[in-house]
């Protein structure tokens, strides 16, 4: 059986947040990591507004201010 069925699916939804934890991250010269638990909109707002232009996906993709990293 291969490995990716015994984890089941990883959503858009999901898929998209870990590229945003590695975009912050990285912005932050922080590993992925260390943003655990943290709301995912509080960091996004910490971070200078040119290098999220995506707002509206984040919106559309179902995240809230109770999502966290």
């Amino acid at each position: 059986m291969p490995i990716g069925l015994t984890m089941g699916p990883i959503t858009a939804k999901t898929a998209y947040i870990n590229q945003l934890r590695r975009e912050a991250a990285d912005v932050l010269g922080l590993a992925p990591s260390d943003l655990d638990g943290l709301s995912i909109w509080d960091v996004i707002n910490d971070l200078p507004a040119y290098l999220f232009v995506a707002y509206g996906t984040i919106e559309a993709m179902g995240i809230t201010g109770t999502d966290t990293f």
